[in-house]
C-alpha cells in the first residue's frame, strides 16, 4: 500500500477495524479515502498487482488478504524440470532461448575444418523461441559440465571468463559473418563442450539459461593414401609398383598414375612432399644413372621426372580447399615438361584456398577429400641392353596447424 498521511502516524495494530475485510484487484486502483475513529486517515490508498498474503488473527474474527510489492514483483517457483515466474515484471522477461545446431564433425563441418571435422572450433545456431529479431543472447560454455562457466566472446569467438553487453548479439550476428562456418573458436581437441544460451530483449529482461546442447571436438588429423592405376582411380594395396617399359630416345611416358589422396583437418593446410632414393633411375648392373631433372624432356637426350595432370583434381568445389600444383611439376610450357626429385624432400602437391593459385602463390587450408595424379616421364639415348632401371620413391604429408 502507498500510505499519505494528514498528521504524524505511528500503526501498531492490534485490531483492525475494517472486520473481514478481504481486497482482491487485478490491477493498479485507486479507492476513496480511509478514515478511523481516532483521527486517523490514509489518503488515495492504492492496491497493485503484486502478491498477496493472507493475514488473521488469533482469534480468526479478522482476516486481511493484503498488497505486497510493487509492479515489478517477480516470485517464482520451480522444481528440477519444471519453473513458473509469477508478477508483472516476469511478463515482460525474454523467452528462454535453445540451441537448434550444436557440432564439429558431421557434414557441414567437415566442409568447414576438412578431413575428420573441426578440433579447435564449433557452429552453433538458435532456437529463438519467438523472440523478437532484435532480441540479444549471451551464448555460455562450459567444457567440464558447468563446474565452470565460460562466456563466448562477442567480437572474437572465443571462450572468456567474464562477459559485458557487447557480448550480448542478435541471432543474425552470432550465425553470419564467422570464420568459414564456425562461430566458436579457440576450443581444444578431443574435448566435450556445452553450450547454452540467455535472451534479452530491453533492461530487467534477461531470460533464465535455456537447455544446454553437446558436441566433441576431433584431434588435429591428416591422411595419405597413394595408389598406382590408369586414368580412372582405384584403390590398391602396397607395395605400389609402377613400370615405364623401354626407354629410349623419345619420351616415355607411363599408362598409369601415381594417384595421391590427401586429407586433413589443419587450418593451414598440408603440403604433399616427395623425394626419390636415387635422384634418377638407377641401373644396379652398370651403375649408370638418368638424371631427374626439371627439364623439358622433349628437348633433352636424358631425363626423368614426375608431370602432374591438371584435370585430375578432387575436390571440384573447394570445400573447404583445393589440392593443387607445385610449379615445378607442372610447367604449361609444354607436355613432356618435367620435375625432377632429389633424396631432400620437395613440395608435390599442396591444399590451399584459391582454384587458381599454386603451391608458390596459395594460402594453405585445409581440405575434404583431395586428390591429384601424376605421369612418371623418362627419356634416354643411351645403350639400354645391359639390365635395367629402378627408383623409390616416396611421399610424405605435413600439416600445419
Amino acid at each position: 500500500m502507498k500510505f499519505h498521511t494528514i498528521r504524524r502516524l505511528i500503526i501498531e495494530i492490534p485490531v483492525l477495524y475494517l472486520a473481514s475485510l478481504i481486497v482482491l484487484f487485478p490491477q493498479l486502483s485507486t479507492a476513496q479515502n480511509l478514515t478511523s475513529d481516532s483521527g486517523y486517515e490514509i489518503i488515495d490508498p492504492t492496491i497493485n498487482a503484486g502478491g498477496n498474503d493472507d493475514q488473521s488473527s488469533t482469534t480468526s474474527a479478522y482476516k486481511l488478504l493484503e498488497s505486497i510489492g510493487d509492479t515489478f514483483n517477480d516470485e517464482r517457483f520451480e522444481s528440477t524440470n519444471y519453473k513458473i515466474g509469477v508478477g508483472i515484471g516476469y511478463t515482460f522477461m525474454a523467452n528462454v532461448p535453445t540451441i537448434s545446431y550444436f557440432e564439429t564433425s558431421d557434414a557441414t563441418m567437415e566442409s568447414v575444418c576438412g578431413e575428420s571435422g573441426c578440433y579447435n572450433r564449433a557452429r552453433f545456431e538458435l532456437g529463438t523461441e519467438n523472440n523478437p529479431s532484435d532480441a540479444l543472447y549471451l551464448i555460455e560454455i562450459t567444457n567440464d559440465n558447468w563446474a565452470t562457466t565460460k562466456y563466448v566472446d562477442g567480437s572474437t569467438h572465443l571462450p572468456v571468463t567474464s562477459k559485458d553487453i557487447n557480448d550480448y548479439l542478435t541471432q543474425s550476428s552470432w550465425e553470419t559473418g564467422v570464420w568459414s562456418g564456425a562461430n566458436i573458436i579457440g576450443l581444444i581437441p578431443n574435448t566435450e563442450y556445452k553450450i547454452r544460451a540467455r535472451a534479452l530483449n530491453g533492461d530487467f529482461t534477461e531470460s533464465s539459461a535455456g537447455p544446454d546442447a553437446t558436441t566433441t571436438t576431433v584431434v588435429p588429423y591428416i591422411y595419405l593414401d597413394i595408389n598406382v592405376a590408369g586414368e580412372t582411380w582405384a584403390q590398391e594395396d602396397p607395395p605400389h609398383e609402377l613400370e615405364l617399359g623401354d626407354i629410349g630416345p623419345t619420351v616415355t611416358t607411363s599408362s598409369s598414375y601415381i594417384w595421391v589422396d590427401i586429407g586433413t583437418n589443419a587450418v593451414s593446410g598440408a603440403t604433399v612432399n616427395v623425394r626419390d632414393e636415387y635422384e634418377g633411375l638407377y641401373n644396379p648392373i652398370t651403375t649408370a644413372l638418368i638424371d631427374s631433372l626439371d627439364e623439358n624432356l622433349a628437348t633433352e637426350s636424358d631425363g626423368y621426372g614426375l608431370r602432374i595432370n591438371t584435370s585430375k583434381w578432387l575436390p571440384a568445389t573447394g570445400d573447404p580447399g583445393y589440392v593443387r600444383e607445385d610449379p615445378s611439376f607442372y610447367n604449361p610450357a609444354g607436355s613432356d615438361w618435367v620435375g625432377g626429385m632429389t633424396n631432400t624432400p620437395a613440395v608435390f602437391m599442396c591444399t590451399i584456398d584459391n582454384s587458381g593459385e599454386d603451391c608458390d602463390t596459395g594460402t594453405g587450408t585445409p581440405v575434404l577429400g583431395g586428390r591429384g595424379a601424376a605421369w612418371v616421364k623418362a627419356k634416354s639415348t643411351e645403350d639400354q641392353s645391359s639390365g635395367y632401371y629402378i627408383d623409390s620413391v616416396t611421399f610424405t604429408a605435413i600439416g600445419t596447424w
